[in-house]
């Protein structure tokens, strides 16, 4: 009986972290996306720019289609 107790502890640690895991990742994304609204509001030219360079750069590594 204690030993089912346990197993059953166990499995339900285990859906919690999934569950815990998922939250913590959406508040990390959340975290890192005002992150970088306020970069872009505070240096929209640097934003614009490395946008910009990034695009060109992607461009020519990727192959054309």
């Amino acid at each position: 009986m204690a030993a089912e107790m346990m197993e059953g502890i166990r499995d339900g640690r285990a859906e919690g972290n999934g569950d815990g895991s998922e939250a913590a990742d959406r508040i990390r994304i959340e975290d890192m996306e005002a992150q970088a609204r306020s970069f872009i509001r505070e240096y929209p030219l640097a934003s614009l720019a490395a946008a910009v360079v990034l695009g060109y750069v992607a461009a020519r590594l990727l192959p054309r289609i």
